[in-house]
């Protein structure tokens, strides 16, 4: 997803929204596939981030777009933008501005566009072989989402999205390319395993499997790891987690965590772990924020807080990597911000053991 501050003439304006800064736009961009789904995909994407956006863009290639999907863009109130091989831009369907429901969350983000910064963007799956896995059907001969679906994982479109997530991928008008950051993990994997279809073959016996990444394939776990200390925040976590863990010589909870990581990067906390939907919806903005615009600690006590992708998706992702030691619950309606374990595999205060 790429964040950015439109021009007045990419929007409509309908009734009276007040602004209080700029306006912003999420843009999500699709490269060219055999499969048309992929523009629908782009626009339920684009879509998803109104409640941090005022306008909602999908980029696709034009000649893949179809009367339907114009309907489905009109429908979301998302824009559509046609582009052409030769990187011409037509709109094929304009939005109208919205005001973005959590202004804290809104501010940040404007932020990070106008300076240039990535948005974390959440992880929809709770293994990191399936994105390692997409990075090698890119680079394999081949149609990337075909080989996907065959060896890595069905659900191709959250795969892609984990790969692009993670820096490994970005997407095109001629499809997914590897960054430089893929590039080097799919040259180490071949280095490792001898061939792009051995890589596929490996990942393909993992299919199922419940032990961590780290302990079935270790090749493949120091890969996630690699690519998962990339993943913006995550070294910022492991610090306070190793923090914790040796001022109070206990596994930290949840809780703890995310008040810790709160009281050093209150931006990182928020949108690391919390759940921007339900912070706007659920709770005033007394119970979240103080009188100086500071977010208040108490609020990690509420489960409901808590964004699911992060206490399950990405914890699994520590976990498989050799990072963090137990999985999470895959709902807020089993989570317990005091009881839930947030702790490092291997301290690094452990470590002095060994000096």
């Amino acid at each position: 997803m790429l964040v950015a501050l439109p021009t007045e003439s990419s929007y409509h304006t309908v009734g009276d929204i007040n602004l209080m800064s700029p306006p912003l736009a999420a843009i999500e961009a699709k490269g060219k596939t055999s499969n048309s789904a992929a523009i629908s995909e782009a626009i339920s994407q684009a879509h998803r981030h109104f409640e941090e956006v005022n306008i909602s863009i999908a980029a696709v290639p034009k000649s893949d777009i179809e009367r339907w999907h114009k309907q489905l863009a009109s429908d979301l109130n998302v824009g559509l933008l046609g582009v052409e091989s030769d990187g011409t831009v037509t709109v094929e369907e304009t939005p109208r501005i919205a005001a973005a429901a959590a202004v804290p969350i809104g501010d940040r983000i404007r932020y990070n566009a106008q300076i240039g910064t990535p948005e974390l963007t959440k992880l929809t799956k709770n293994s990191p072989k399936n994105p390692l896995g997409y990075a090698v059907c890119v680079a394999a001969d081949g149609e990337t989402d075909a080989l996907c679906e065959e060896y890595v994982i069905s659900s191709v479109a959250d795969c892609r999205l984990d790969a692009r997530s993670l820096g490994l991928i970005v997407d095109g008008v001629d499809g997914g390319k590897l960054t430089p950051l893929g590039q080097t993990v799919v040259h180490a994997l071949i280095d490792a395993y001898g061939s792009l279809i051995e890589v596929l073959e490996v990942v393909k016996r993992l299919r199922r499997k419940a032990k961590p990444l780290i302990q079935m394939e270790p090749i493949l776990g120091l890969m996630a790891r690699w690519v998962v200390l990339e993943y913006p925040g995550t070294r910022e976590l492991i610090d306070v987690i190793n923090h914790l863990m040796e001022i109070t010589e206990t596994e930290p909870s949840l809780e703890l965590v995310a008040k810790e990581l709160a009281s050093r990067s209150p931006d990182l906390a928020v949108e690391l772990f919390v759940n921007q939907r339900k912070m706007s919806t659920e709770f005033s903005d007394g119970e979240v924020f103080d009188s100086d615009g500071d977010i208040r600690p108490s609020i990690f006590e509420e489960k409901s807080i808590y964004h699911t992708n992060t206490i399950f998706q990405y914890k699994a992702f520590l976990v498989n990597a050799g990072i963090l030691t137990e999985y999470g619950v895959d709902s807020q309606e089993k989570l317990n911000p005091k009881t839930e374990m947030w702790a490092l595999r291997s301290p690094q205060y452990s470590w002095r053991q060994f000096d």
